[in-house]
């Protein structure tokens, strides 16, 4: 027996051999179906034990080498979803207060349907599902893909989403590995690493376009004693013959929550929508409601991108263009929100600094980060951080300077995944990790590490020749992370949690007066 056979020997021993044919199985979900080379493609068409599932373009010509694969059953397709709506969204009924609310499941009916016929006019299959670039769900939307004979779903989820294969509201979902090695021999050891019984793996699209790579991969497979390589649907039944082993209803990213004027907007422009159903424009102005609920819009303004609150804001005025009608502006003073909004705010209001004799601080939490002071003196401007620096590797401290919506960066400091809300954008940070403490600025795009910071004890004083101006007029947020995950930050005790668990993470500011 040689190596290669030892190493496979001894990854798939501790399985046992009921649950398929061979001890293990491999899924492939593959980027795209473009880029395999012909000499690839025969490789697979000879194979016995290599397939893969592909998003296939349905607007473009199927080549002869993806319809060999099809009806060879060694290539599961899925077709491209056009403009991947924002899910959740349009699959429950979303209420902002009592005047104003919409239900868009008719919308994800629609769009199922589309595709289940788009799909039956180029494939006859029984059961095929959906891969998505990313994907965020509600208790509904799984109730609507099996309702429209859709028997599975992918996505590449966030990073820091659970691997592997799940049930969830009775749907089976597959979360693959991303981070499959490109180099032929990491990849042995990469598998020895993996302990489940059906492992879903991610290839991108570089390593289905390395003719090398694949041929390898393809050979590695051939004559494989111990690992079936499997399609998605050749598993389902045996999943859900062990439905509790694989059912996990709380893994999956939920959506975030999207402002109040964007809530509405979306609601506004639904009526609309629903009214010019007649309309000999109907489908451009549906499209362009389509694109404003469109899944890269919606987290892009999640994630307070200006570009795509813009895009957003178009497609809302086109809208009403198309109508002939004025385009109805959002005065949230006028909006009466609800409950859970109020309660909201309220929280922020409670929440927040607090003057003392010589300057202003924030009471956090008993946890990692227990306080925050900002003192004004002669000389510098002080913060006064109390915390457990032995549950952190770094404590960051975010200064908003100017208040001005969209000025400044939107994003946190390395190594912490996290955005500031829109008229929360930073324009210095400093960075405390192993008693080293590393001042930023933001400007004009650029980042530029600033010097002369020191610490004594838990006070850092950063000069007045750097940080100039009132310091009890600006905005903060101090965030602990503990290998690369948040473990804390300013907020509300009530709210924290939900802060921390929601991807992707928004921040806000405080201000200390």
């Amino acid at each position: 027996m040689n190596i290669k056979s030892l190493v496979f020997a001894f990854v798939f021993a501790f399985f046992p051999a009921n649950l398929f044919a061979k001890d293990r199985a491999i899924v492939f979900f593959l980027e795209t179906s473009d880029g395999i080379s012909p000499k690839v493609s025969q490789k697979i068409l000879a194979s016995k034990n290599f397939s893969f599932t592909a998003e296939i373009d349905a607007t473009k010509e199927i080549t002869n080498e993806v319809n060999e694969l099809v009806l060879a059953n060694k290539l599961e397709p899925t077709l491209v979803v056009e403009t991947e709506p924002y899910l959740p969204l349009i699959s429950s009924t979303i209420k902002i207060n009592d005047s104003i609310s919409f239900d868009r499941t008719k919308d994800l009916k629609n769009f199922l349907s589309k595709y289940n016929e788009n799909f039956n006019n180029l494939f006859e299959r029984e059961e095929y599902g959906v891969f998505f670039e990313d994907l965020y769900i509600s208790t509904d939307t799984f109730k609507y893909f099996e309702k429209f004979g859709i028997k599975w779903c992918a996505s590449k989820f966030a990073d820091d989403t659970a691997r592997g294969i799940f049930i969830y509201e009775g749907m089976v979902v597959f979360v693959p590995y991303t981070d499959f090695p490109s180099n032929p021999k990491n990849i042995e050891n990469w598998l020895l690493n993996r302990k489940e019984k059906i492992i879903p793996i991610y290839l991108s699209k570089k390593q289905i376009k390395n003719e090398q790579f694949m041929t390898y991969l393809v050979d590695l497979f051939k004559n494989s004693k111990y690992t079936d390589i499997l399609l998605p649907s050749d598993v389902l039944e045996l999943i859900k013959q062990n439905e509790k082993e694989y059912t996990n209803n709380s893994y999956l990213p939920q959506e975030s929550e999207l402002p109040q004027n964007i809530l509405a907007k979306i609601a506004l422009s639904a009526q609309e929508v629903d009214e010019q159903e007649s309309s000999p424009l109907y489908v451009s102005i549906n499209d362009e409601f389509l694109n404003m609920c469109s899944a890269k819009i919606i987290k892009g303004i999640i994630k307070n991108d200006l570009r795509s609150q813009m895009l957003f804001d178009i497609s809302y005025s086109n809208i009403f263009k198309l109508s002939g009608k004025e385009i109805p502006a959002i005065d949230l003073q006028n909006i009466r929100l609800n409950e859970n909004a109020l309660q909201t705010i309220d929280q922020q209001k409670t929440f927040g600094f607090k003057k003392t004799e010589d300057g202003y601080i924030i009471e956090n939490s008993s946890r990692t980060i227990s306080s925050f002071a900002v003192k004004k003196t002669d000389k510098s401007v002080d913060f006064i951080i109390n915390v457990d620096y032995a549950n952190t590797d770094t404590i960051d401290i975010y200064i908003d300077m100017n208040g001005i919506p969209d000025a400044g960066c939107n994003v946190m400091l390395k190594g912490a995944e996290g955005f500031f809300m829109s008229e929360n954008y930073w324009e210095y940070a400093i960075r405390i990790s192993n008693n080293k403490v590393s001042g930023y600025r933001f400007y004009v795009d650029s980042l530029t590490l600033v010097k002369n910071i020191s610490k004594t004890g838990n006070t850092i004083s950063i000069p007045n020749d750097i940080l100039r101006g009132n310091p009890y007029n600006w905005s903060y947020q101090v965030v602990a992370t503990k290998e690369n995950k948040i473990v804390d930050l300013l907020a509300d005790d009530k709210e924290k949690e939900r802060i921390i668990n929601t991807h992707p993470l928004q921040l806000q500011m405080f201000k200390c007066e």
